[in-house]
C-alpha cells in the first residue's frame, strides 16, 4: 500500500524542500502561519531541536511538563491500541506540527507514517530532527486540495488539531474517503463540547487570545460540538467525564487527558 501511495504523492509533488514534500502551494497560508507561530512562541510552545528530539519526554521543570505528561500517556495508549494489528499500518497524522507524535508512532509500531500540515516552520523542524526515521514522511499540503489518493490509510489521526479546522463534519467526510475499507479515524487530545458549552468556550478563547496579545487568533480557533460526530459511527475509547476515568486521573496524578479519545470506523465490529 505505501509503495502505491508514494507513487501517487510523487505524481502530485510540487517540490521537496528541507526534507518536506510539498503537495500544495504555501502562499495562501503565509499570513495565518505567521500569526499562529507568534502565538506558539508567546505560549512557549516553539521548542529548540534538542527538546523536540526527546518529545514526548521533557524536563520535569519545563513550564509545560504537565501537558507533556498527558500527551505522553495518550501516545502510549494509542500505541498499545494499534500494536496488535496483524498488518503493516499506513498512518496519516493531519495537523502534525513538529511531528513528534508521528515519529513516536513510526518508531514504536510496524507502520509507515505520513505527517501532514500547513505549518512550514514546524514541518521543516520535524524533517530536520526526525529525518533519519525511514518510516516517516513529512508532507506540506492543504487536505482539501485532494492531494491524497482515496482508500490510502489504515489509520488517520487528529491529535490536538481539530480546533484549527472550521467545519469538523466536513473534515471528517473528507478523511473518510481516504480510509482503507477497514480504516479508522482517531481524535485525541482535542476539545469537544456539548452544544450548550460552545458559546462560553468561545468567550474563554476570545479572552485568552486578547490577554495574550493576539486577539485575531480567536478567528482561527474553532469550537466543535459532539453533535458534529452524529453522521458517523463513533466509539469512545476514553471518556474523561466518567466516574472510572476521574478515579484513574487521580491515580495517575492527572496525567490522563481531559479530552476524549474518539474512534470513527467505516466497518465497526
Amino acid at each position: 500500500m505505501s509503495a502505491v501511495l508514494d507513487r501517487a504523492l510523487e505524481a502530485n509533488r510540487i517540490n521537496t524542500v528541507a526534507g518536506v514534500i510539498y503537495l500544495s502551494s504555501p502562499a495562501k497560508f503565509k499570513t495565518s502561519e505567521k500569526v499562529y507561530l507568534s502565538v506558539r512562541e508567546q505560549e512557549g510552545r516553539l521548542y529548540p531541536d534538542d527538546v523536540v528530539r526527546q518529545l514526548p519526554t521533557i524536563n520535569s521543570h519545563h513550564p509545560l511538563s504537565d501537558e507533556w505528561q498527558i500527551r505522553k500517556r495518550s501516545a502510549k495508549m494509542l500505541v498499545d491500541y494499534l500494536k496488535d494489528r496483524a498488518k503493516l499500518l499506513t498512518i496519516l497524522e493531519t495537523g502534525c506540527g513538529n511531528g513528534w507524535l508521528a515519529n513516536y508512532l513510526a518508531s514504536q509500531l510496524d507502520c509507515r507514517v505520513y505527517a501532514l500540515d500547513i505549518n512550514e516552520y514546524e514541518l521543516e523542524q520535524g524533517a530536520r530532527v526526525f529525518g533519519n526515521n525511514s518510516n516517516l514522511t513529512f508532507l506540506y499540503g492543504d487536505l482539501f486540495d485532494e492531494i491524497l489518493p482515496i482508500l490510502s490509510f489504515d489509520v488517520i489521526l487528529l491529535a490536538g488539531s481539530v480546533q484549527y479546522f472550521s467545519d469538523l463534519t466536513y473534515l471528517l467526510n473528507r478523511l473518510v474517503n481516504l480510509l482503507c475499507e477497514d480504516g479508522e479515524i482517531h481524535i485525541m487530545d482535542s476539545p469537544l463540547y456539548r452544544r450548550g458549552q460552545v458559546n462560553s468556550a468561545k468567550d474563554r478563547t476570545r479572552n485568552y487570545y486578547k490577554n495574550l496579545g493576539f486577539p485575531d487568533m480567536a478567528a482561527h480557533y474553532y469550537h466543535h460540538a459532539f453533535d458534529s460526530l452524529r453522521p458517523f459511527q463513533v466509539e469512545y475509547l476514553y471518556k474523561p467525564g466518567g466516574i472510572i476515568q476521574r478515579i484513574r486521573r487521580k491515580i495517575f496524578a492527572n496525567t490522563l487527558s481531559p479530552f476524549p479519545w474518539v474512534k470513527l470506523a467505516l466497518n465497526p465490529n
